[in-house]
């Protein structure tokens, strides 16, 4: 459950609210740096939203609107991190590799084969703090590495969800139903309303991919608190993933700080903050409060 929202303004507020959602946590691990995948129909090829990696003058626009996001982030992310004091640190990267890509023709595997390093800009910056933050990255087989591909996470879940199907392994609250030859499962909220988690026929959607981004975390980093650094028009998505990580999946984060931020026209830290809620989610508490704080 969300037990605050607070709208942070500067980096010093920013601060103090995941020193308090990280209390006494011994690993914490951190999503930023977050980018598209562009489809480049000229060079016929998939291009990192990156201004850095935009190189053409066509590019322009795009690097305006959206290409200084996943490096605005990735130094707040780690700047923030490293000024917290639990004696393990993570931080990871996951990448939008489906929204704004043709439906067909476009092959998302041949960007990882291609790109299997962090983009310049952001080892220079993981640099500066050696020995203090380590690079999360997926296990082998993924073929995403060194990134998380929300793509590898859906389709993730959705194994996950399936096994749970098949073994019996699902939440006791947990509806399945057969709808034709579709196998649909919903999981009720407090006030009894359903919401559908998993369909047979269906792709997960961002929910599920946030409920998988925390479970892969959890497991690889022992991680207490993890924050995420994300577009804040993914709110919704984001917190709703956040608690399905936790009733469905049971990832056993005590708590999650999802920070949403602005990602057009942002030139600075201080753009990006501008705009900046964060949801402090505190899972098992079993206190259902709201508290709003500015």
């Amino acid at each position: 459950m969300i037990v605050r929202r607070t709208y942070p303004r500067s980096f010093a507020e920013l601060l103090a609210g995941a020193q308090e959602a990280a209390g006494e946590a011994r690993s914490v691990t951190i999503q930023a740096g977050h980018f598209l995948l562009y489809y480049d129909i000229v060079e016929d090829r998939l291009l990192p939203c990156i201004s850095s990696e935009l190189t053409s003058p066509r590019h322009e626009l795009l690097r305006r609107e959206a290409g200084a996001f996943p490096t605005l982030s990735w130094a707040l992310g780690l700047r923030l991190l490293d000024a917290l004091g639990a004696p393990a640190k993570q931080v990871m990267i996951v990448v939008n590799d489906w929204q704004y890509l043709p439906k067909v023709g476009v092959d998302r595997h041949r960007f990882y084969e291609s790109f299997k390093r962090l983009p310049a800009g952001y080892t220079e910056e993981l640099q500066n703090y050696a020995g203090r933050v380590t690079l999360l990255q997926p296990t082998r087989g993924t073929g995403t590495a060194p990134f998380f591909g929300e793509m590898n996470l859906r389709n993730q879940y959705r194994k996950r969800v399936e096994r749970m199907l098949e073994s019996g392994g699902l939440p006791a609250e947990a509806i399945v139903e057969h709808q034709g030859d579709d196998v649909v499962c919903s999981l009720p909220d407090a006030v009894g309303r359903r919401h559908e988690v998993y369909c047979s026929n269906k792709t997960g959607d961002c929910a599920a991919e946030i409920a998988q981004m925390l479970h892969l975390a959890r497991q690889a980093s022992a991680c207490d608190c993890f924050i995420n650094l994300h577009p804040a028009v993914c709110r919704e998505f984001v917190e709703r993933g956040t608690e399905l990580g936790e009733e469905l999946l049971g990832n056993g984060i005590g708590n999650v700080l999802n920070v949403g931020l602005p990602t057009s026209d942002v030139r600075s830290e201080a753009d990006l903050l501008s705009g900046c809620e964060v949801a402090w989610h505190r899972l098992g508490a079993g206190d259902r409060r709201v508290l709003t704080m500015r």
